[in-house]
């Protein structure tokens, strides 16, 4: 054959490769389509090549999740086992949501005669991520009859998500308890993981004895289970984790020994976590001592905490730096420590010791240049822990305008990148700090603006959308993007017209965004978003001080948060509120809404000094939501100097931190010191 005709016949087959389908002619179905039909095929051939071809088609079968589930209770054990195998690819933590669909199907799996079926079944459920709560309890029966069966996997599993359920798996604990001593170390993990979530104070002496478990996980989820029943303290668990820690030789691990300590949270294991934050051999263990004392607030746990800088493990001296957080105020003799620790050289040390330092209070400003520079110095990429610090002084008022003029270009190139690379987290503690700066964050807003466009992350352009709803009218060049946003139905929409009704201050900006906070009050289900939008909204709300006024009068959960936002728009009429809302403070009904109290400001004036007055009867949550919100109303009266004098000597270190901090924003502490 010459080169040329063979030319020629290859171009005819290529434009024939090329050339249209006929309309009438038959064309193939795609391979996703056939493999899903061949699943149904009367032929177990034909079966097993649709399972092997789904197999195949990896992540592209998604979309066919829920017949794939269902070929889980196939004749054919290849075919079973294969699109086991095509589920099991799809966990929630890589590839969250797919799952979800099939979780009928999976149920279903757990009535199926066959232990390898029903074995599956749980064991995806498990992969499909945490359950929701309607699916547990319909779930529930079919669970209970999985903690029967003889499959050690398909019990561990069962109980797992037994565990999920909370106190409402209470049914399940009698078979949970009996398999606590089951031959499978698994078993009997995740059976003591689920008693631990139901939290039964009966199951006290069962969990008792396994803390002697062989086996070091179920001796661990023993300790932690007591630790979830045991409130308040019983001699009986303190008795055993003291004994348990003196056997010799030892059946559990130093490690162990700390971790079950640090789970009971006795006074009485204070001592035992001293000791080994001194003298154990194991560094986590040291490092877990040093941290659990921390968070009990030890008397002693600063000194041994500064002591322990020293240590030769590096693991050990970065919980010192993570730990000393937890004092609170009381750590301000450790801010040498943690200054040297910023301008180190170890990131790691650095980010640790910037987030504690915010964490300080007023001794947190003696390391502020330290921070700024840091910031200065610290590639987008690696500043989480120095922007938190940076977020820390913002919100407690120890950034001045010329330290916000230096921080927010920082900040905005950090969001910048948290855009870019679609990453939330990073986004967290820049949207903290702009929020916390209000209106000195205005250069910001291009950086937020970009945050609002269409392909950004929903939950990105909601958090952003209420930064500049607390940036305020400083934030108008934000307006045309937000009025797009404005449009939409949902939590996203409505927080846009909230925003725009405090930015932009338009006549038909004002007027939408209270028609949605009118009809939001009026709506139970969203009526906690609206109070929770009214927090930092000024005068623009005054319109609606008669729909407050009106909920607040009544006898119901959103009543106090309706007081709290009267008082905060500083209407007036907020006196009445102020009486309904003392009494909450002392008996704990206010505790959901101590979050509002805390952002009251100037407006809310004429209310400091009845809640100076209110501080000593007030709950944990209610003193420490006073302590800040003195601070922020700005008021500096004989009444709140005095409260805030009582709450620096608060048994709680939040509390006390809380007061310092308002003290340093009125001046109160440079008065005392000078007097000193």
């Amino acid at each position: 054959m010459t080169t040329k005709r063979w030319m020629v016949i290859v171009a005819v087959v290529a434009l024939h490769a090329r050339a249209p389908v006929r309309a009438d002619e038959p064309q193939a179905a795609p391979p996703l389509t056939q493999a899903v039909e061949g699943l149904s095929s009367a032929d177990v051939k034909t079966r097993q090549q649709a399972a092997y071809a789904l197999w195949n088609l990896g992540d592209a079968a998604q979309p066919e999740v829920v017949a794939i589930a269902a070929a889980l209770r196939d004749d054919d054990d290849y075919v079973r086992a294969t699109v086991t195998r095509v589920l099991e690819r799809w966990r929630a933590d890589t590839a969250p949501g797919v799952l979800e669909p099939a979780r009928e199907k999976l149920l279903e799996a757990l009535a199926d005669g066959r232990s390898d079926v029903r074995r599956a079944g749980a064991k995806l459920l498990w992969r499909s991520g945490a359950l929701p709560a309607p699916f547990l309890e319909h779930a529930f029966p079919a669970l209970l009859g999985c903690l029967e069966d003889d499959d050690p996997q398909l019990l561990a599993t069962a109980a797992a998500l037994v565990a999920q359920r909370g106190a409402d798996g209470h049914a399940a604990l009698s078979r949970l308890t009996v398999l606590t001593t089951h031959e499978d170390p698994e078993v009997r993990t995740w059976a003591l993981q689920a008693i631990g979530a139901i939290a039964p104070r009966e199951a006290v002496p069962d969990l008792i004895a396994r803390l002697a478990d062989e086996d070091d996980a179920a001796r661990s989820a023993a300790a932690f289970a007591l630790a979830a029943t045991g409130e308040p303290w019983m001699p009986e668990v303190d008795e055993a984790i003291l004994a348990e820690a003196q056997r010799d030789p030892p059946r559990m691990t130093e490690l162990q020994v700390v971790q079950t300590a640090w789970a009971h949270a006795s006074p009485r294991m204070v001592p035992l976590l001293e000791r080994m934050a001194r003298v154990g051999k194991d560094p986590q263990a040291r490092s877990s001592a040093l941290q659990a004392l921390a968070q009990q607030v030890d008397h002693q746990a600063l000194d041994l905490l500064l002591a322990a800088a020293q240590d030769p493990d590096p693991g050990v001296r970065q919980a010192v730096l993570t730990a000393l957080a937890n004092l609170g105020v009381d750590a301000a003799p450790a801010v040498p420590l943690l200054l040297a620790a910023i301008e180190g050289d170890d990131a790691v040390a650095r980010s640790a010791a910037c987030m504690t330092l915010a964490r300080l209070g007023p001794a947190a400003r003696a390391g502020l240049d330290a921070v700024l520079d840091a910031l200065d110095a610290t590639p987008p990429q690696d500043t989480f822990g120095v922007v938190a610090a940076v977020a820390g002084l913002a919100n407690d008022g120890f950034l001045t305008r010329e330290h916000a003029a230096r921080v927010v270009p920082r900040l905005a190139a950090v969001l910048e990148l948290a855009r870019a690379t679609n990453n939330q987290t990073l986004a967290l503690q820049p949207l903290a700090a702009l929020g916390a700066l209000g209106a000195r964050a205005a250069a910001a807003a291009p950086a937020l603006v970009s945050c609002l466009e269409p392909e950004a992350d929903p939950q990105l352009r909601y958090l952003v959308i209420n930064v500049l709803r607390l940036i305020g009218p400083a934030a108008a060049s934000a307006a045309p993007a937000l009025r797009a946003l404005a449009t939409r139905e949902g939590d996203e929409g409505a927080a846009a017209r909230v925003a725009l009704m405090r930015i932009a201050a338009r006549p038909e900006d004002v007027e939408q965004g209270a028609a949605w906070l009118r009809s939001a009050l009026d709506d139970s289900e969203r009526r906690s978003l609206a109070l929770g939008f009214l927090s930092a909204q000024g005068a623009s709300a005054e319109a609606l001080v008669p729909q407050l006024e009106a909920l607040a009068s009544r006898d119901d959960r959103h009543a106090i948060g309706a007081c709290v936002a009267l008082i905060g728009l500083g209407h007036p009429e907020a006196s009445q509120a102020l009486e309904r809302l003392l009494p909450a403070l002392a008996d704990g009904r206010a505790d959901p809404w101590t979050g509002l109290l805390s952002e009251l400001g100037p407006e809310a004036a004429s209310a400091a000094d009845a809640l100076a007055g209110a501080a000593p009867t007030a709950t944990d949550g209610g003193r420490s939501a006073i302590a800040r919100a003195l601070g922020r109303i700005g008021v500096r009266s004989d009444a709140v100097r005095t409260a805030l004098a009582e709450l620096r000597n608060d048994s709680s270190p939040w509390i006390r931190t809380r007061a310092a901090v308002s003290q340093a924003r009125l001046g109160f502490d440079t008065e005392d010191d000078a007097a000193k």
